[in-house]
């Protein structure tokens, strides 16, 4: 099967694309996350949503006033 893992940069914009195939989602995740490497990440399997991980230290409280993904603090 066909699957594309989408990474996201701290802006949450899409940084880089990786496409592969995978016998399921189950090693798709897998290989997702040895490919993800404390990113965030989105893994798809043609139109279908099969996994999104956020990088935990993205959760971390930011000053105010900074802008970050998207969202005024």
């Amino acid at each position: 099967m066909n699957y594309r893992l989408y990474f996201y940069d701290t802006a949450n914009q899409i940084s880089h694309i990786f496409p592969f195939d995978c016998i399921n989602d189950t090693l798709a995740q897998s290989i997702a996350e040895l490919h993800a490497q404390d990113t965030t990440y989105e893994l798809w399997n043609r139109d279908r949503l099969v996994t999104r991980k956020q990088y935990a230290l993205e959760d971390v409280e930011i000053p105010v006033g900074l802008r970050r993904r998207g969202y005024n603090i």
